[in-house]
């Protein structure tokens, strides 16, 4: 038996509803003696209006959803109450059902629930959260691809054969008298493996290109001192974001901002100018720089067109294992010895 379970499903903020949640196998008949109405008899999907009641006290006009089992999220008897968005409203709500016999809810149970009921399975459990937290278009889609089961479409094949020479081997070693049952050898499990291995490349393929449009690309802009990095990270924010001035080593800490290019979000890290200093907060803000050029997708590295000097060569050194663009800076000062840097970067 699966005890009843409530929670706010709603963001607990004031608004001008609130959803409340319950779940389990006693949920109509709690949810029974503080409603106006009874729910003990719902025998298909039923919409209500009515009170929420402390004895004979109305704590709230409410509109209420009863989901009889399995034609539920979770696969049990479920109830979803649409009260006023005051946190007070709900606070009594809650406490009110809890003294009733339900328990509030542990973090992502009714997800748990509806994973043990076989409503979904994991990879459609992981894609909720996914879809909550898209920032994009594009990571709204792909998560729902994965909650409508198309991901688990293209991995359940692979998992029923891959079970299914398991089985074969097991068999042929435990019972090697059976004559009746086709022999597994090593040809047989080289060519399976053979043929299985692209498909599984395939899929990590997709999934590291799902992972990039889920989560976005972590962008870090380097480049020495007073090169011009917080001003190109405010251009791609549209926003002073970073404090801009004409002296060198400004940006003490990595300053950050997001933004959504075509459907594909860029972490953008604006990073403390890398240079040699005996400043012992700008050392720190370098080791940070060092840090996130570690951590990021792409790194844009600045560099003024006018000259390269010692400080642009180290820098180039330490990127040139990173997926890299140039940026060519003020470009006003020297344009015309912008090939001449290229053929230098060009062995970095």
């Amino acid at each position: 038996m699966f005890e009843t379970i409530v929670a706010l499903a709603t963001p607990p903020m004031k608004s001008a509803l609130a959803v409340i949640r319950l779940s389990g196998d006693d949920c109509f008949e709690i949810v029974s003696k503080c409603f106006s109405k009874d729910l003990k008899q719902i025998k298909k999907r039923t919409v209500m209006v009515g009170n929420i009641l402390d004895d004979t006290h109305v704590v709230d006009e409410v509109v209420l959803l009863a989901y009889v089992s399995p034609k539920s999220f979770t696969g049990e008897n479920s109830v979803e109450i649409m009260c006023h968005g005051s946190m007070l409203i709900v606070g009594e709500i809650i406490s009110l059902l809890i003294k009733h016999g339900a328990r509030e809810a542990k973090r992502g149970e009714f997800s748990q629930r509806s994973f043990l009921h076989q409503k979904m399975d994991l990879v459609q459990a992981e894609s909720i959260n996914d879809l909550i937290n898209a920032q994009t278009s594009e990571a709204k889609k792909l998560s729902l691809f994965a909650l409508e089961g198309v991901v688990s479409n293209l991995i359940k094949p692979l998992k029923s054969s891959l079970i299914d020479l398991i089985s074969a081997i097991e068999v042929t070693i435990d019972y090697p008298e059976y004559t009746d049952i086709e022999e597994v050898n090593k040809e047989a499990i080289i060519q399976y493996v053979d043929k299985t291995i692209p498909l599984v490349k395939q899929l990590i393929e997709g999934g590291i290109k799902g992972q990039i449009i889920t989560n976005g690309i972590k962008v870090a802009i380097v480049g020495k001192p007073n090169v011009g990095k917080s001003s190109l990270l405010n251009s791609f924010l549209n926003e002073e974001k970073a404090i801009v001035t004409d002296i060198a080593g400004t940006t003490r800490d990595v300053v950050e901002g997001e933004v959504n290019l075509n459907g594909l979000m860029l972490h953008l890290m604006d990073t403390a100018g890398i240079r040699e200093s005996k400043d012992k907060i700008e050392s720190i803000g370098i080791d940070k720089s060092k840090k996130s050029i570690d951590l990021a997708d792409l790194v844009i590295v600045l560099l003024e067109a006018s000259k390269l000097d010692e400080e642009d060569k180290q820098i180039l050194e330490y990127t040139k294992n990173k997926k890299r663009i140039i940026v060519y800076n003020k470009a006003d000062l020297g344009l015309h010895r912008k090939n001449k840097m290229e053929k230098h970067i060009s062995r970095h």
